[in-house]
């Protein structure tokens, strides 16, 4: 794990252990909140914005990645990193000390700009300063950050909940973030990591103009997901009509953000993304509305529910 560049930084391995705890940090939460949010709605009310909170992580997520890449080509991985991981740790502290739903849907939003900052810049920092083989080996192990939370997240995030309150499943995250951080920072700080590429002052106008388009695609892809949120929780005409304008303006949008030549029916790389979109949606669909279920209709507690959980993350993660 020497460093890659001359003068660069002697030893990654704090790096690499700092990004990995990062990772597992940003997997942690978005497992443990699916146990604790039946936790929160029973202490904050306002169950017709449960859904809200995980949609409102997603649709943050959905521009922050987009926004990341930009400002990564533009000015290097390392100031993305750094906004995102600030940006999130505010997302935890402003979810963890919510006395409403609203407020803790808002911090499911900021966590959702931070988390998709730092989760792209952490993969370009991969491309960046590994070589391919070292690639292989650092993305075996951002999968098992990833996958790891999944199999104690949920038993965790139940106690914590039943022990304390569910504002601890938040704040908990914190210690691992400002772990990660000490060790990710001082490496980082000595190594170069300028922009991708310098934009020429003449053609460059096409790229800027790309680069703005993308990020007016992305956002017009989050408001197409919040009009289908919107449709989605009560059954009238203007669910209806809200439906109609959220598949309209993301058939608009999403081509912009997709491979080119992506087709909704076409084979090969088009294939494997709507298989992608289609898996991925049901299964953790499904899984927000799990623990919910299965403690209101069926009388589990927090732990049993996150069991049931830890079941389902190892089969999707051994699948």
């Amino acid at each position: 794990m020497d460093g890659v560049e001359p003068g660069g930084m002697p030893s990654r391995r704090g790096l690499v252990i700092g990004l990995m705890l990062c990772v597992v940090a940003i997997a942690f939460e978005a497992i443990a909140v699916v146990t604790a949010m039946p936790a929160a709605a029973a202490d904050l009310g306002d169950l017709d914005l449960y859904a809200w909170a995980f949609t409102a992580f997603m649709i943050a997520q959905t521009f922050a990645i987009v926004a990341a890449g930009q400002a990564s080509d533009k000015f290097g991985p390392k100031l993305p990193l750094v906004i995102g991981f600030v940006v999130f740790a505010l997302g935890l502290v402003l979810a963890g000390l919510a006395p409403t739903m609203q407020v803790l849907v808002a911090g499911r939003f900021v966590q959702g700009l931070g988390g998709g900052t730092m989760n792209l810049a952490v993969m370009v920092l991969i491309g960046r300063l590994f070589d391919p083989k070292e690639r292989a080996v650092m993305m075996t192990w951002l999968s098992i950050a990833w996958m790891a939370p999944a199999l104690f997240g949920p038993l965790v995030a139940a106690w914590l909940s039943t022990t304390w309150s569910w504002h601890w499943v938040f704040f908990s995250v914190l210690p691992l973030m400002a772990i990660g951080g000490a060790l990710i920072l001082p490496p980082l700080a000595r190594t170069e990591l300028g922009p991708t590429e310098p934009v020429p002052a003449g053609p460059g106008a096409r790229t800027e103009t790309r680069g703005s388009r993308m990020l007016i695609a992305a956002a017009l892809v989050a408001a197409g997901t919040v009009a289908l949120q919107v449709a989605g929780q009560r059954f009238e005409l203007w669910s209806l009509l809200w439906l109609v304008a959220g598949l309209g303006v993301l058939g608009y949008a999403l081509p912009v953000l997709l491979p080119p030549g992506y087709r909704p029916a076409g084979p090969g790389l088009a294939a494997t993304v709507n298989v992608r979109l289609l898996a991925t949606g049901a299964f953790f669909g499904a899984e927000t509305f799990l623990p919910l279920t299965l403690i209101n209709a069926e009388h589990f507690d927090l732990a049993g529910a996150g069991l049931v959980l830890t079941v389902g993350s190892a089969g999707w993660t051994f699948g």
